[in-house]
């Protein structure tokens, strides 16, 4: 697939769930999860940039331990 940035490929795997008729449909299977995880992370950052937030918070898009935390991007 080539796609322009993350929300522009969430958009292609929402459409392919979405209209069953979607020529990607099938093409798109292995990377259901991945897409559940970004749109979750940008849900998380969008409501503790709304809270004004600036700590750390634990980033779901990377392999860590448990308890292992990074300072908000827009910090």
């Amino acid at each position: 697939m080539k796609w322009i940035d993350a929300p522009h490929a969430l958009t292609e795997i929402r459409n392919s769930l979405i209209h069953p008729e979607h020529k990607k449909r099938d093409q798109l299977d292995s990377a259901y999860f991945d897409a559940w995880n970004l749109g979750l992370w940008y849900l998380e950052m969008g409501i503790l940039a709304i809270c004004n937030y600036e700590g750390a918070y634990g980033n779901r898009l990377k392999l860590n331990r448990m308890g292992e935390v990074e300072n908000v991007p827009w910090i």
